[in-house]
């Protein structure tokens, strides 16, 4: 319990900030990148219903 005493609640507030920020980050990236509609992840979960 000594991390969340003496100003350690600070600390991790600003280590799940940062991760937070990272997997934003790498989120957008990855969305960003994907080449067409139907490749990767939006394929699969529309389904391809291209008409």
């Amino acid at each position: 319990m000594s991390i969340f005493l003496s100003g350690g609640v600070d600390l991790v507030k600003t280590i799940f900030l940062i991760l937070q920020v990272i997997c934003a980050l790498s989120l957008i990236t990855t969305i960003l990148l994907q080449s067409g509609k139907s490749a990767g992840l939006s394929g699969s979960i529309a389904g391809g219903s291209e008409a």
